[in-house]
Protein backbone atom coordinates (compact mmCIF):
# COMPACT_ATOMS: atom_id res chain seq x y z
CA UNK A 1 0.00 0.00 0.00
CA UNK A 2 1.30 3.44 -0.89
CA UNK A 3 1.76 5.95 1.91
CA UNK A 4 -0.72 8.22 0.15
CA UNK A 5 -3.38 5.58 0.78
CA UNK A 6 -2.69 5.42 4.53
CA UNK A 7 -4.64 7.38 7.08
CA UNK A 8 -2.66 10.05 8.87
CA UNK A 9 -2.92 7.97 12.03
CA UNK A 10 -1.49 4.87 10.36
CA UNK A 11 1.36 6.73 8.71
CA UNK A 12 2.37 8.48 11.92
CA UNK A 13 2.25 5.18 13.82
CA UNK A 14 4.49 3.59 11.20
CA UNK A 15 6.99 6.42 11.58
CA UNK A 16 6.90 6.03 15.38
CA UNK A 17 7.44 2.26 15.23
CA UNK A 18 10.72 0.36 15.59
CA UNK A 19 10.86 -0.26 11.84
CA UNK A 20 13.38 1.88 9.92
CA UNK A 21 10.87 2.78 7.21
CA UNK A 22 9.16 5.13 6.77
CA UNK A 23 11.86 7.29 8.28
CA UNK A 24 13.40 10.71 7.83
CA UNK A 25 13.37 10.86 4.04
CA UNK A 26 9.75 9.83 3.71
CA UNK A 27 8.77 12.17 6.54
CA UNK A 28 10.54 15.03 4.77
CA UNK A 29 8.57 14.24 1.62
CA UNK A 30 5.28 14.19 3.54
CA UNK A 31 6.19 17.53 5.14
CA UNK A 32 6.72 18.86 1.63
CA UNK A 33 3.36 17.46 0.51
CA UNK A 34 1.60 19.23 3.38
CA UNK A 35 3.41 22.49 2.68
CA UNK A 36 2.66 22.50 -1.02
CA UNK A 37 -0.96 21.55 -0.31
CA UNK A 38 -1.32 24.67 1.83
CA UNK A 39 0.22 26.70 -0.96
CA UNK A 40 -2.32 25.24 -3.36
CA UNK A 41 -5.13 26.25 -1.03
CA UNK A 42 -3.82 29.81 -0.72
CA UNK A 43 -3.46 30.19 -4.48
CA UNK A 44 -6.92 28.74 -5.16
CA UNK A 45 -8.61 31.10 -2.70
CA UNK A 46 -6.58 34.08 -3.88
CA UNK A 47 -7.47 33.43 -7.51
CA UNK A 48 -11.16 33.56 -6.66
CA UNK A 49 -10.80 36.70 -4.55
CA UNK A 50 -8.64 38.60 -7.06
CA UNK A 51 -9.85 37.99 -10.64
CA UNK A 52 -6.99 40.04 -12.10
CA UNK A 53 -4.51 37.61 -10.54
CA UNK A 54 -6.47 34.50 -11.42
CA UNK A 55 -4.22 33.27 -14.29
CA UNK A 56 -1.09 33.43 -12.12
CA UNK A 57 -2.88 31.84 -9.18
CA UNK A 58 -4.24 29.04 -11.36
CA UNK A 59 -0.72 28.33 -12.61
CA UNK A 60 0.63 28.22 -9.06
CA UNK A 61 -2.28 26.01 -8.01
CA UNK A 62 -1.63 23.57 -10.88
CA UNK A 63 2.11 23.49 -10.19
CA UNK A 64 1.38 22.92 -6.49
CA UNK A 65 -0.83 19.95 -7.25
CA UNK A 66 1.85 18.41 -9.47
CA UNK A 67 4.39 18.85 -6.70
CA UNK A 68 2.02 17.39 -4.11
CA UNK A 69 1.76 14.21 -6.15
CA UNK A 70 5.53 14.16 -6.67
CA UNK A 71 6.22 14.48 -2.93
CA UNK A 72 3.93 11.56 -2.14
CA UNK A 73 5.56 9.41 -4.81
CA UNK A 74 9.00 10.34 -3.45
CA UNK A 75 7.92 9.29 0.06
CA UNK A 76 7.29 5.78 -1.26
CA UNK A 77 10.45 5.76 -3.37
CA UNK A 78 12.66 6.88 -0.51
CA UNK A 79 11.29 4.17 1.76
CA UNK A 80 11.81 1.58 -0.97
CA UNK A 81 15.40 2.76 -1.51
CA UNK A 82 16.21 2.31 2.17
CA UNK A 83 14.49 -1.06 2.08
CA UNK A 84 16.90 -2.08 -0.69
CA UNK A 85 19.81 -1.10 1.57
CA UNK A 86 18.44 -3.30 4.36
CA UNK A 87 17.95 -6.20 1.96
CA UNK A 88 21.38 -5.79 0.39
CA UNK A 89 23.22 -5.70 3.70
CA UNK A 90 21.32 -8.75 4.89
CA UNK A 91 23.15 -10.78 2.23
CA UNK A 92 26.12 -12.77 3.47
CA UNK A 93 28.21 -10.89 2.51
CA UNK A 94 26.82 -8.31 0.05
CA UNK A 95 28.86 -7.56 -3.02
CA UNK A 96 30.62 -4.20 -3.06
CA UNK A 97 28.78 -3.21 -6.21
CA UNK A 98 25.36 -4.08 -4.79
CA UNK A 99 25.96 -2.23 -1.53
CA UNK A 100 27.34 0.86 -3.25
CA UNK A 101 24.48 0.99 -5.75
CA UNK A 102 21.94 0.74 -2.94
CA UNK A 103 23.63 3.52 -0.97
CA UNK A 104 23.81 5.77 -4.02
CA UNK A 105 20.13 5.26 -4.76
CA UNK A 106 19.27 6.10 -1.15
CA UNK A 107 21.24 9.34 -1.52
CA UNK A 108 19.67 10.35 -4.83
CA UNK A 109 16.11 10.09 -3.48
CA UNK A 110 16.45 12.74 -0.76
CA UNK A 111 18.23 14.93 -3.29
CA UNK A 112 15.07 14.72 -5.38
CA UNK A 113 12.95 15.59 -2.32
CA UNK A 114 15.21 18.58 -1.67
CA UNK A 115 14.82 19.72 -5.27
CA UNK A 116 11.04 19.44 -5.05
CA UNK A 117 11.04 21.46 -1.82
CA UNK A 118 13.12 24.19 -3.42
CA UNK A 119 10.73 24.25 -6.37
CA UNK A 120 7.83 24.61 -3.93
CA UNK A 121 9.54 27.47 -2.14
CA UNK A 122 10.06 29.22 -5.47
CA UNK A 123 6.28 29.04 -5.91
CA UNK A 124 5.83 30.39 -2.39
CA UNK A 125 7.99 33.38 -3.28
CA UNK A 126 6.01 33.96 -6.47
CA UNK A 127 2.78 33.81 -4.49
CA UNK A 128 3.97 36.10 -1.69
CA UNK A 129 3.22 39.36 -3.48
CA UNK A 130 -0.39 38.63 -4.34
CA UNK A 131 -2.19 36.26 -2.00
CA UNK A 132 -5.48 36.91 -0.19
CA UNK A 133 -4.63 38.54 3.15
CA UNK A 134 -6.67 36.20 5.43
CA UNK A 135 -4.58 33.26 4.16
CA UNK A 136 -1.27 34.88 5.20
CA UNK A 137 -0.60 32.46 8.06
CA UNK A 138 -1.24 29.53 5.72
CA UNK A 139 1.25 30.92 3.20
CA UNK A 140 3.83 31.35 5.95
CA UNK A 141 3.32 27.85 7.30
CA UNK A 142 3.52 26.41 3.78
CA UNK A 143 6.99 27.90 3.41
CA UNK A 144 8.12 26.55 6.79
CA UNK A 145 6.89 23.03 6.03
CA UNK A 146 8.72 23.13 2.70
CA UNK A 147 11.83 24.38 4.52
CA UNK A 148 11.60 21.42 6.90
CA UNK A 149 11.29 19.10 3.92
CA UNK A 150 14.39 20.61 2.33
CA UNK A 151 16.60 20.56 5.42
CA UNK A 152 15.40 17.11 6.46
CA UNK A 153 16.19 15.81 3.00
CA UNK A 154 19.67 17.36 3.17
CA UNK A 155 20.38 15.51 6.41
CA UNK A 156 19.16 12.27 4.84
CA UNK A 157 21.59 12.77 1.96
CA UNK A 158 24.49 13.46 4.32
CA UNK A 159 23.95 10.42 6.54
CA UNK A 160 24.46 8.06 3.60
CA UNK A 161 27.57 9.65 2.07
CA UNK A 162 30.26 8.41 4.50
CA UNK A 163 29.53 4.83 3.44
CA UNK A 164 29.96 5.54 -0.29
CA UNK A 165 33.42 4.99 -1.75
CA UNK A 166 32.87 6.97 -4.96
CA UNK A 167 34.43 10.30 -3.92
CA UNK A 168 33.22 12.16 -7.01
CA UNK A 169 29.64 11.06 -6.29
CA UNK A 170 29.80 12.04 -2.63
CA UNK A 171 31.34 15.42 -3.44
CA UNK A 172 28.60 16.15 -5.98
CA UNK A 173 25.80 15.12 -3.63
CA UNK A 174 27.28 17.09 -0.76
CA UNK A 175 27.64 20.27 -2.80
CA UNK A 176 24.24 19.99 -4.50
CA UNK A 177 22.45 19.34 -1.23
CA UNK A 178 24.27 22.20 0.52
CA UNK A 179 23.49 24.69 -2.23
CA UNK A 180 19.83 23.71 -2.49
CA UNK A 181 19.32 23.63 1.28
CA UNK A 182 20.84 27.08 1.72
CA UNK A 183 18.66 28.52 -1.04
CA UNK A 184 15.57 26.80 0.40
CA UNK A 185 16.27 28.25 3.85
CA UNK A 186 16.74 31.70 2.34
CA UNK A 187 13.49 31.54 0.36
CA UNK A 188 11.57 30.29 3.41
CA UNK A 189 12.98 33.05 5.59
CA UNK A 190 12.04 35.71 3.02
CA UNK A 191 8.46 34.43 2.85
CA UNK A 192 8.23 34.13 6.64
CA UNK A 193 9.47 37.68 7.23
CA UNK A 194 7.11 39.10 4.62
CA UNK A 195 4.14 37.24 6.10
CA UNK A 196 5.07 38.16 9.67
CA UNK A 197 5.46 41.83 8.79
CA UNK A 198 2.11 41.81 7.04
CA UNK A 199 0.38 40.18 9.99
CA UNK A 200 2.12 42.43 12.53
CA UNK A 201 1.11 45.54 10.58
CA UNK A 202 -2.48 44.32 10.39
CA UNK A 203 -2.54 43.60 14.12
CA UNK A 204 -1.15 47.07 14.87
CA UNK A 205 -3.83 48.64 12.70
CA UNK A 206 -6.60 47.02 14.68
CA UNK A 207 -7.27 44.32 12.10
CA UNK A 208 -7.33 46.58 9.04
CA UNK A 209 -5.46 45.13 6.06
Amino acid sequence: MKFADHTLDRFSRLVASEHPTPGGGSSAAVSGALGISLLGMVSSISGKKYPARKPDMERISADSEALRRRFLALADEDSAAYGRIMKTFSLSPPSAEESQNALKAASELPLAILGAALEGLSLAKALAAGYYAPTASDAGLAAQLLRSAALGAELTVLINLPHITDRAFTARCKEESRAMAEQAAQFAEEVYRAVRERLSAKAGAGGQD
